[in-house]
């Protein structure tokens, strides 16, 4: 272990630190000191009489302990040779608690980082970036945000989105000290907010009053479409506010209580457990199913069915949208159904219970 001359305390046997030093010499010096501080109760633990122990005892505890050192270093700097994208990727392969859940990140979570990881991935790939953990100093957000824009034509809340998660993954690595600076801390890593529609109580209803079975036999919607599903798990969620993950895992995960008239589920995304009160739509079709509601199709086919239900129900009032595309806000005019997503439902939900006088909680 070698210290520098100016850092280190004759009488205390340790460095010390200061605001007056660069931070490269204070990391050095709290190093030594660990190791000091671990050499020392290595070397004195359980020993009250010193001259009971022979100089070949000290050092093998001295040698154990400074080939465990040296393991450990070796570790350290294997792990400095990695590249940010391996260490990503391996970062997303190890099992993680969740600290505001205590529990193991979610495969949802898990999913939109792989997400996350292939567009940066693309990013290095298209525009010749050097995999090395220098690359992100303070150019490295402008670089990333003028090709999501320029090249990838992508909407304005990927880039946001997409660098929170980036945050993620170097703060992990600043704490294995493979990147030494900190603008990326400095990243803006905040989604602006989008304008996503609510449906009012009434437009809910006419979706749900929709005759599919008559359409089927009209052939005016296929006969083997899973558009009736789809409009029952969503006219679930327009009722009960639940996230797509939990209303796809309804069937193992709520408990319908008919005599307090309620759902009770713990929620997937922070594992808390909410109550909400049962709408007769809901009842009726948990009585339709038998309690065993059917699963989900794919979510493209689940918005595809969503648009036409919103179609045929007649939702049609003209909506103006802003959206961002390679850096420039357009307003652009749609029918409200063509804006209707499976997120609607918790939109839907929330709008309609604020509207209905419920408190707002901070």
């Amino acid at each position: 272990q070698k210290a520098d001359v100016k850092t280190w305390e004759s009488k205390k046997q340790r460095c010390i630190t200061s605001s007056g030093f660069q931070d490269r010499v204070n990391r050095k010096s709290k190093k030594i000191n660990k190791f000091l501080d671990t050499l020392d109760s290595q070397l004195t633990y359980g020993y009250n009489n010193w001259s009971l122990i022979d100089e070949s005892h000290v050092i093998n505890i001295f040698e154990t302990f400074r080939d465990s050192i040296l393991k450990e270093d070796k570790k350290i700097n294997d792990l400095k040779k990695i590249k940010p994208l391996e260490f990503f990727n391996n970062f997303l392969s190890e099992k993680r608690i969740n600290n505001s859940t205590s529990t193991f990140v979610s495969e949802r979570t898990i999913s939109h980082h792989k997400c996350v990881l292939n567009r940066f991935q693309n990013f290095f790939k298209e525009q010749h970036i050097k995999d090395d953990f220098s690359v992100f100093n303070k150019d490295f957000e402008t670089m990333f945000e003028k090709w999501c824009y320029e090249v990838k034509n992508y909407s304005s809340n990927t880039v946001p989105a997409s660098i929170s998660v980036l945050k993620v993954w170097l703060n992990h690595a600043a704490e294995k000290g493979l990147i030494s600076t900190t603008d990326y801390t400095k990243y803006k890593s905040k989604s602006r907010d989008v304008d996503n529609i609510a449906l009012t109580k009434e437009e809910v209803s006419r979706i749900y009053e929709i005759d599919i079975k008559e359409l089927k036999s009209k052939s005016e919607i296929d006969s083997k479409s899973k558009i009736e599903e789809t409009r029952d798990i969503f006219i679930i969620g327009c009722w009960t506010g639940l996230r797509l993950s939990d209303l796809n895992k309804i069937n193992e995960k709520a408990i319908f209580n008919f005599e307090n008239n309620s759902i009770s589920i713990i929620t997937e995304k922070t594992k808390t457990q909410v109550e909400i009160p049962l709408h007769n739509f809901v009842k009726e079709i948990y009585n339709k199913y038998n309690g065993n509601f059917p699963k989900l199709v794919s979510k493209d086919k689940s918005i595809a069915h969503l648009k036409e239900l919103g179609r045929i129900a007649k939702i049609d009032e003209p909506i103006d949208i802003r959206e961002t595309k390679s850096g420039i806000v357009e307003v652009k005019r749609y029918k409200k159904y063509q804006l209707i997503k499976n997120h609607t439902a918790r939109r839907t939900f929330a709008t309609n219970l604020y509207l209905s006088g419920a408190p707002i909680i901070n």
